[in-house]
């Protein structure tokens, strides 16, 4: 898959919020749960952020987003402050 410039630059801010703010944290081995509410400046189809969320919380949050076993999205459209919510959860399969 292509990524533009612009989503890998995305990525390597949120991996460097994360490591900043949780820096003793240590990937998350089992099954993960994620919450996601997408609050977007434009309208835009909801798969089309997933796999740069995925790919940004891999080696941070969890080891490998294969673990993600169940995924809640949400999309709301917000011009003034467009942000991400994520809520995540080890969970039992």
């Amino acid at each position: 898959m292509y990524k533009s410039d612009m989503m890998v630059s995305w990525q390597h801010h949120l991996q460097w919020l994360l490591k900043s703010k949780f820096r003793s944290f240590r990937p998350w081995t089992g099954p993960i749960t994620i919450f996601l509410t997408m609050y977007l400046k434009y309208d835009r189809d909801i798969d089309s952020s997933l796999k740069g969320v995925f790919d940004a919380l891999e080696g941070f949050v969890y080891e490998n987003d294969k673990q993600i076993v169940d995924v809640h999205i949400l999309k709301i459209r917000d011009k003034a402050h467009p942000r991400l919510e994520a809520e995540l959860f080890t969970t039992s399969v």
